[in-house]
């Protein structure tokens, strides 16, 4: 389920490629002048800060993930290594390959290869796209990479626990069904909260990587307009990843909720009278209320927010 939105996504954006790589489109070459150098020096330690912050958030979700799928699953350590080995191959595998087909699917020709292509124009940047890493890898694919794989991990087990949440909750008609449904939907909603934090972390990161390039426009000598255009679609791509990481926040937890929430409506209709549905799950920690609703919303739609809030706050500035 957390890999829909993503494929969607990328097929869906197939259909609205340009006619030419935006790499065309780009000066032959930005100056390196003193301006320049402060914004894109300033640029890059932003961009060390959102990564260093992402890892913590990554690395304390996926510690809190496991915690929770050690009390609540039976754990064969031998098989969860190995899926967890052969999902990290898949995904590296998967990303290798989409980035190398002819022609470049669009949402790697939009992303990484215009940003790459944009820090190419300049001297300054330089070193982020020379292949001085073993294996003849660019710094600026670990740049991309290293974020990117955190945040697929800390999806994947927060879907294991919504996975295990559900084998564990059981049919409604069992003894103690009622305190266990409280017990988990507690869990539930912990986690959904969780991840929309690393998914916050996520847009953030990948805002800050698309607006690396945007510290190498001269204020005299660039095209013009052109400073005004980059912004803009950096703020775009921006937008386009948070919309993606709110619709797999939503893959990730909606099942899991429809689900719970079908086996409340029997419980209640089987084993309760007099007693409505909104009434008893408020008692039994679901609360529908309007206050907890809009909370719920604003933590579905953070990921999203990120990309206008940057733009907004860059227009202040």
């Amino acid at each position: 389920m957390p890999v829909v939105p993503v494929l969607f996504a990328i097929l869906l954006l197939e259909f609205m490629a340009l006619t030419s790589e935006l790499a065309f489109a780009i000066p032959d070459a930005l100056a390196a002048d003193v301006a320049a150098a402060m914004r894109h020096a300033g640029g890059r330690v932003t961009f060390a800060a959102a990564v260093a912050l992402h890892t913590g958030v990554c690395l304390g979700a996926m510690i809190y993930f496991w915690l929770i799928l050690r009390r609540i699953a039976p754990l064969d350590w031998g098989r969860i290594v190995m899926a967890m080995a052969a999902m990290a191959l898949c995904v590296f595998g998967l990303m290798i390959l989409l980035s190398q087909v002819s022609p470049r699917l669009v949402v790697f020709q939009m992303t990484y290869f215009t940003i790459s292509a944009l820090l190419e124009a300049s001297p300054l940047a330089s070193d982020l796209i020379a292949s001085t890493l073993p294996g003849g890898v660019q710094p600026l694919s670990v740049a991309a990479l290293y974020p990117t794989v955190l945040g697929i991990f800390s999806v994947l087990l927060a879907a294991g626990v919504t996975c295990a949440v559900l084998r564990r909750i059981g049919p409604p008609h069992a003894e103690g069904w009622a305190a266990s449904f409280r017990a988990n939907v507690r869990i539930i909603l912990r986690s959904f909260y969780v991840l929309s934090l690393v998914l916050v972390s996520s847009s953030l990161t990948a805002l800050l990587f698309v607006q690396l390039p945007a510290g190498l426009v001269p204020t005299t000598m660039a095209p013009p307009g052109f400073a005004a255009a980059l912004a803009s679609y950096t703020g775009s791509l921006a937008t386009f990843w948070g919309g993606v990481y709110t619709l797999t926040l939503v893959s990730v937890f909606i099942g899991p909720m429809a689900v719970l929430y079908t086996r409340a409506w029997r419980h209640v209709s089987d084993h309760t009278d007099g007693h409505d549905l909104t009434a008893w799950l408020t008692d039994h920690g679901l609360n529908t209320s309007f206050p907890e609703n809009i909370k719920n919303m604003i933590f579905l739609l953070a990921p999203l927010f990120v990309g206008p809030i940057g733009d907004l706050t860059k227009a202040l500035g």
